[in-house]
């Protein structure tokens, strides 16, 4: 799906790895002093174009499957109320709490693409779990996408759990859900 990123220019984020927050959030839980009850940004604290992401992502994935390198970026228009280079403050939570990001955003994604390739469920990069293509559209829809995403993170929830349904009272979705995608909850 790699041929479905919109990219706008050179508008950059600070991109922040799962390795990185949950850092952050282990410093927490264990931390005392002036650092309890705080709100913290959790970030990287460095910037990223979308074209360098879109770089790093075609050459990391074109090591796996040659087909990534061809892949040309699809640019869409910049959102009027979108911000162009937004960049975390976390002076806070590198005084309080010492953190300081491990993971920067190619080894974040490198591990991430390892853990897809290597995970608990199967899943791989050949064009067999990719959606499907709408009838006579020759693209692959948005609908079947997602359905398909959610039906993948869903089996991988279930497989690590080791368990053959997910049902957990507590799990509610706000009504943010999007309506046309199914809620994994019903």
């Amino acid at each position: 799906m790699l041929h479905r990123t919109a990219l706008g220019s050179e508008t950059s984020r600070d991109f922040c790895y799962v390795g990185n927050a949950v850092q952050a959030n282990i410093l927490a839980a264990v931390a005392g002093g002036d650092a309890v009850n705080q709100v913290y940004n959790m970030a990287f604290a460095g910037r990223t174009t979308l074209n360098a992401l879109f770089v790093l992502l075609r050459v990391l994935v074109a090591e796996v499957e040659p087909y990534a390198a061809r892949v040309k970026p699809i640019y869409r228009d910049f959102q009027p109320d979108d911000v162009r280079h937004p960049l975390a403050d976390i002076s806070k939570v590198r005084e309080l709490l010492s953190y300081g990001p491990a993971h920067s955003v190619r080894d974040g994604l490198a591990g991430t693409l390892a853990w897809y390739r290597g995970g608990p469920f199967e899943l791989s990069f050949d064009r067999g779990w990719a959606p499907r293509r709408e009838e006579g559209s020759g693209r692959y829809g948005r609908k079947t996408a997602a359905r398909r995403f959610i039906t993948l993170l869903l089996r991988a929830y279930r497989q690590t759990l080791g368990r053959d349904r997910v049902r957990n009272p507590g799990l509610r979705f706000p009504n943010i859900w999007p309506s046309r995608l199914p809620r994994p909850d019903k």
